[in-house]
């Protein structure tokens, strides 16, 4: 347990600051893929445990360097998944995309904290 009053106030006002914009499950670019308790295929599914070991760990992960979310033939290519990782990947955009709330057509970015559903 950590006992340092600045951080203990830091984390119950980072809570708040999610709750506020409705982004409970998906809150950092760092939220990890893998073993997250808010998306229940990362901590059961042996796919995302491949992932992590190719290098696909974090939110940020799925980003191109122009801050850009990548399509699943970028990902594939970067890190080595295979094809059959495809269900993988829209279960991964549908986590993010259950908290951020982009109107269809948005550019997702890093900046505006936004990834557009795979499925629009």
């Amino acid at each position: 347990m950590v006992n340092n009053l600045i951080i203990l106030n830091t984390v119950e006002v980072w809570k708040d600051v999610t709750q506020v914009f409705n982004r409970r499950k998906y809150s950092s670019y760092l939220t990890q893929i893998r073993k997250n308790g808010n998306f229940p295929p990362g901590v059961k599914s042996v796919v995302f445990r491949s992932w992590y070991d190719k290098g696909v760990r974090t939110i940020e992960d799925l980003f191109n360097d122009n801050n850009v979310l990548m399509s699943f033939d970028m990902i594939e290519a970067k890190y080595g998944l295979s094809h059959k990782d495809f269900h993988a990947y829209l279960q991964a955009c549908y986590f993010i995309c259950t908290d951020v709330k982009i109107t269809s057509g948005q550019a997702p970015t890093r900046a505006d904290g936004g990834i557009y559903h795979a499925l629009h």
